[in-house]
């Protein structure tokens, strides 16, 4: 294997400062060619990230914030304050676009500590986004963006990250070079690795010596894993063609198609249950309350011509969640299922009906994925009971939940039974890790935001604990970008009216082209200002007092104050004309803004 020289690197890394050290370059000859001096670096790039000489990773950080900023700034092609794609669809582009390039390869570097003026340039970056994606001013509160933006502050999104990637340890190889490096106490753990860690180094701090040993602490050894390679390519699965088959609704499908799916669901459920030659199994999967503890837990039924003929729950503890439950239950099932078609062979028929659609498609993938292990069992027992039985069908699809079906109100109730017995040796699962993470985040960020005083003119608005999921009024709002963003600008209390000239832009006049009033503030203008008088009654439909708080800060009130603002001119630059009050498309139809 050769070199290449061109492509050839050095770094010193160390705890000095530039010029304490001393830094030798290296001298090449290749044996064919001319010599080359390699000399040491300050940064080097490998795999994406930018490596600094004391692995504080300042210069990664920058680039990674400079390289966002400049896709926001290609993004404002797409929309401005003005026109462009919706507040939904630019949130929904700054997430896929912009966070993955803000915070790649945040989980090798970010630990939460002593690291606020690191971040720094990411948090500019973020609020650069938000602007843009809500059409808000320069100087609206960053705090109120995130809320509004439904969008988790840099330091919560990267303790998230992080988190997510400690899973990840748990679906490596045992093979991997970075679990050999992982504490002690973990069985994958070697003393093999080429630079072992110094004695004094692990004992000198409480603070994790590394960033693996770091991530380590994030989760557990005794916590579910998978295995990533089950599955050898060159070992092909046995493909079963329309012996064994999944179905379930699409995720899009209308209210009419979701209803004829469940009616056809019904009359299926109901035809073959006096077949001999049927085997039903329902499945299912409980969450609740026992001992003041939330635990899960897992309940299968298996019903030939109506009977039940063999039944089964296990408990998962409290740390799963209900789609690990579903795997486990309809894993459970299919055990049960090859002993009783191998007592019964007239079974040539096995319908599995589950009311989770995740499972219902992930049950029969054997690949790398959470609950792999109830995968596996699924497959190794139906494809023992299609090798045995060659006339055997396999069918698993989805049923809907708590519509008085028999057998899955049955399993069910096994299901909560479950939830006290004794649960399987893995201590937590992964996907309750991932959503233990994420609701820790929420908690975090909400806990944030109710200890900070909000004594700003969104306070009225914002009276809720920011959430992740965008609210329904800015998710579902049809109207122009303009005005959304004038909404948005209204709520935060930064748009163009005179109580925000007073704070921010003294050179303008403060006063309403109505004449009444010496500051125009969003009170006046929603409350007396005469020039709006005519399109006041949206406003009236939701508070006739037209209490400010209740149209700033409820749902039917910023409704409201949408179609109130979409009417008129308010909270605009121009505002000395305005359109009449004929009949128009939301005076005819109220809900036209709407989905």
């Amino acid at each position: 294997m050769d070199i290449d020289i061109d492509k050839t690197e050095l770094i010193h890394f160390h705890r000095k400062r530039r010029g304490q050290i001393q830094e030798p370059h290296i001298n090449l000859q290749p044996p064919q060619g001319l010599a080359r001096v390699v000399r040491p670096e300050a940064h080097l790039r490998w795999l994406g990230m930018f490596f600094d000489q004391k692995l504080c990773w300042k210069k990664h950080v920058e680039i990674m914030s400079r390289r966002a900023l400049s896709t926001i700034s290609g993004l404002r092609v797409l929309a401005n304050t003005i026109r462009g794609v919706s507040v939904a669809n630019a949130r929904l582009l700054y997430k896929t676009v912009v966070l993955p390039v803000l915070t790649f390869g945040s989980p090798v570097w970010y630990t939460g500590t002593k690291q606020k003026s690191l971040i720094k340039p990411l948090e500019h970056a973020q609020n650069e986004g938000l602007r843009w994606l809500l059409g808000a001013f320069r100087t609206t509160p960053s705090a109120e963006m995130h809320h509004i933006g439904a969008i988790v502050p840099i330091p919560f999104l990267l303790q998230r990250l992080t988190t997510n990637a400690a899973t990840r340890l748990l679906t490596l190889p045992a093979s991997s070079q970075v679990l050999a490096r992982l504490p002690p106490e973990w069985p994958e753990h070697s003393d093999a690795p080429p630079v072992p860690l110094p004695h004094t180094l692990m004992s000198r701090s409480k603070t994790p010596p590394t960033i693996i040993h770091h991530l380590a602490t994030l989760t557990h050894p005794e916590s579910e894993h998978t295995i990533p390679y089950y599955s050898p390519p060159w070992n092909s699965k046995p493909n079963w063609g329309p012996r064994l088959t999944t179905l379930a609704p699409p995720n899009a499908a209308s209210d009419d198609e979701r209803k004829e799916y469940i009616t056809q669901i019904q009359t299926k459920i109901h035809s073959i249950s006096t077949s001999f030659s049927t085997l039903s199994i329902f499945t299912d999967g409980s969450r609740k309350l026992h001992r003041n503890k939330t635990r899960t837990g897992a309940g299968y039924v298996l019903l030939c011509q109506g009977q039940e003929v063999s039944a089964g729950r296990r408990g998962l503890g409290k740390r799963a969640n209900v789609y690990d439950a579903e795997m486990l239950a309809l894993a459970g099932a299919a055990t049960a299922a090859l002993e009783y078609v191998q007592q019964h062979p007239q079974i040539t028929n096995i319908h599995f009906f589950s009311d989770n659609k995740a499972a219902v498609s992930s049950i029969v993938d054997t690949t790398d994925h959470p609950a792999q292990l109830s995968s596996i069992v699924f497959r190794r027992k139906i494809d023992s009971l299609l090798t045995l039985f060659p006339q055997a069908r396999v069918e698993v699809q989805w049923v809907p939940g708590h519509k008085g079906i028999a057998g899955n109100e049955r399993a069910d109730e096994l299901a909560k039974e479950a939830v006290a017995l004794e649960p399987p040796a893995f201590r937590s699962t992964i996907t309750w890790a991932r959503e233990k993470a994420r609701k820790r985040t929420i908690k975090t960020w909400q806990k944030e935001w109710l200890a900070r005083p909000h004594q700003n003119l969104s306070s009225i608005a914002l009276r809720l604990p920011p959430s992740d999921k965008l609210h329904p009024i800015h998710k579902n709002f049809l109207g122009n970008r303009e005005s959304h963003a004038r909404l948005i600008q209204a709520v935060t209390g930064h748009g163009f009216f005179g109580e925000y000239y007073a704070r921010f832009v003294p050179s303008q006049s403060t006063a309403c082209p109505c004449g009444e009033a010496p500051v125009q503030t969003r009170e006046h203008i929603l409350v007396e200002c005469p020039l709006y008088e005519d399109h006041r009654h949206y406003l009236r439909a939701a508070s006739r007092s037209l209490s400010l708080p209740h149209i700033l800060g409820t749902a039917d009130g910023l409704k409201a104050m949408a179609k109130f603002i979409s009417n008129t001119r308010a909270f605009s630059k121009s505002t000395t004309a305005l359109p009449p009050a004929p009949e128009t498309q939301n005076d005819q139809d109220p809900d036209a803004t709407w989905t």
